[in-house]
């Protein structure tokens, strides 16, 4: 839960970092990545007297570039489909839509990477939130990445406010 309880001080501090190095270093990369991701993780919203669990399946696109000091950057546009059993929301599915930015350093096969992003969610009402996570990557084959992340994201509706928590597993195919 380190990543939870991140400050946005340290998030401040990290993103000064890491466009230092992005500055001083030379940006020479190779071609981007294009890709398609889609996965299954667990998810929960938190209010203040109780948490509801259940699951979220994902399928989005992204880009990706790693430099040749191996820093890395990625934007990815997600559509979720989510199935929480609620007592708050009056319906059960809700269809949500993502767009992160990831920060991170290349190391051979794998990544690391902290991310940011704003999300909007439909189901009786709409909500809005920004967040924040923690991901790493491994790359199986040349066109397959397999990865794992973890994100909580601070949403707002008109009658209520909650943390929307998800940790899982993702699948990229690189075209």
């Amino acid at each position: 839960m380190l990543l939870y309880t991140m400050t946005k001080k340290s998030f401040k501090l990290f993103a000064l970092l890491f466009f230092t190095l992005l500055s001083t270093h030379p940006l020479k990369a190779n071609d981007p990545d294009v890709y398609y991701n889609l996965g299954i993780v667990s998810s929960s919203n938190e209010y203040n007297d109780y948490t509801e669990y259940g699951r979220t399946f994902f399928i989005g696109f992204g880009i990706s570039q790693v430099f040749e000091n191996n820093l890395f950057f990625a934007l990815d546009i997600n559509f979720d489909y989510i199935d929480i059993d609620s007592r708050r929301m009056s319906s059960e599915d809700n269809i949500a839509n993502s767009a992160e930015i990831k920060l991170g350093y290349s190391y051979k096969s794998t990544l690391g990477y902290v991310l940011g992003g704003a999300r909007v969610m439909s189901n009786d009402q709409d909500y809005y939130g920004f967040g924040k996570g923690a991901g790493v990557e491994y790359r199986v084959l040349k066109k397959l990445v397999l990865g794992f992340e973890y994100k909580v994201y601070d949403m707002r509706g008109l009658y209520f406010t909650y943390k929307y928590n998800t940790s899982g597993f993702n699948i990229k195919i690189l075209y």
